[in-house]
């Protein structure tokens, strides 16, 4: 077995000795040459490079939605290679964006407000919008609001 995953290991040491793999899709509708030229690959790094995951799975599906071919692993580290993004030039936009959401959450204590942080390319800066208390933008379920407060008050 290539990965294991303790569904509902509670054991971070466990967890910890787990080897994750990223797993996508591609439909195969043109010839895919190198496929580490696909659009898509940024977004695949990114998602890679945030959860520590070394490895990446690619299927291509046929018309059908079947994938009849091996899927390609990928090493994650290989990814940036001859590509026209950097990326340290994403690492600094996201430490940036961290850095911002840190200092303008910093005082939020609602389990319901939401705030809403987009980048204005022609400004070059990270705008964002606060939607306090309980709006249409609250997205936490109260079933989980509640095991979260439980949990909390006896720490």
């Amino acid at each position: 077995c290539y990965v294991y995953f303790p569904f509902f290991s509670h054991n971070m040491d466990e967890v910890n000795k787990c080897k994750f793999i990223l797993t996508k899709l591609l439909w195969n509708k043109e010839q895919i040459g190198d496929i580490l030229k696909h659009p898509k690959c940024l977004l695949w790094w990114l998602q890679c490079y945030l959860a520590n995951t070394n490895d990446i799975f690619i299927g291509l599906k046929d018309a059908d939605g079947v994938v009849r071919v091996p899927a390609q692993i990928q090493k994650v580290k290989d990814m940036p290679k001859n590509q026209h993004w950097k990326p340290h030039i994403c690492i600094r936009f996201l430490h940036t964006l961290l850095v911002k959401m840190e200092e303008v959450m910093a005082s939020v204590n609602c389990p319901y407000t939401v705030y809403k942080f987009v980048y204005d390319s022609y400004s070059r800066c990270i705008k964002f919008k606060i939607y306090k208390g309980k709006s249409e933008y609250s997205f936490l379920s109260e079933k989980y609001i509640k095991h979260c407060k439980e949990k909390t008050k006896h720490e």
